[in-house]
């Protein structure tokens, strides 16, 4: 499957992955060694986490509905509903959603270049 048919939906809006997206899932190790285990380590599974990000281009046909929209939201405050998901009518069809908070918004305005932008959401 090509990258560039899975995109992040924010708030129920598809926003492509231009550039690129990621999802990020990670569980903490916790210690639970014992005599019994003799000199090897043990774990069991702690707190589970994720992060999605996306990299985009912020085109005139989608400033409504891409960065723009989320800086305001980020202003405003609130969570998100995010999803990491194939685009519509692609199979297989890849969907990972949950609410999320937006940790940092950056965008770079070249003079030879497309306006960029980074999000990147911690889920919550």
């Amino acid at each position: 499957m090509q990258g560039k048919l899975i995109g992040l939906k924010v708030d129920s809006e598809f926003t492509p992955c231009e550039v690129s997206c990621s999802l990020s899932v990670e569980t903490e190790a916790l210690p639970a060694n014992s005599r019994e285990k003799g000199n090897w380590n043990d774990y069991i599974e702690g707190y589970k986490g994720w992060n999605m990000s996306v990299d985009g281009r912020l085109l005139v046909s989608t400033l409504a509905s891409s960065g723009n929209r989320i800086l305001s939201k980020i202003i405003n405050g609130g969570k998100f509903k995010v999803a990491f998901a194939s685009g519509v009518g692609v199979s297989p069809e890849i969907v990972t959603e949950g609410f999320a908070i937006a940790t940092g918004f950056d965008m770079t305005a070249a003079a030879s270049d497309d306006v960029s932008y980074t999000v990147n959401f911690t889920g919550c």
